[in-house]
């Protein structure tokens, strides 16, 4: 079965997630939620440290595509920050956009 056209996915998106409703309807609803959050519920912390990346791979600015595509796969990441001569970051790279470049 061929996958469905971009458009189609464009079209029940919009079914799915749009909600007629007023704005005295939204700040009622606001205002509500509100009140219920308890003080001690803006108290409470996560522990994110299992998920911080503590390995950053970072490349020059001037890097060719096909460097950053072998780093990507021999490295096995994800991503790689894209820094100047002073390690100022520039933008992200990801897997994706070396893919998008090589098609």
């Amino acid at each position: 079965m061929p996958p469905l056209p971009v458009s189609y996915y464009g079209a029940l998106f919009k079914n799915m997630f749009t909600v007629e409703c007023s704005i005295e309807f939204l700040e009622e609803m606001r205002t509500h939620m509100s009140l219920q959050v308890l003080e001690k519920d803006n108290q409470k912390q996560f522990d994110l440290t299992p998920f911080v990346n503590q390995h950053v791979y970072f490349i020059r600015s001037k890097t060719s595509m096909n460097h950053i595509y072998r780093v990507l796969r021999q490295m096995g990441i994800r991503t790689l920050y894209v820094v100047d001569d002073e390690r100022h970051l520039l933008g992200i790279i990801t897997r994706k956009d070396v893919v998008r470049y090589k098609l």
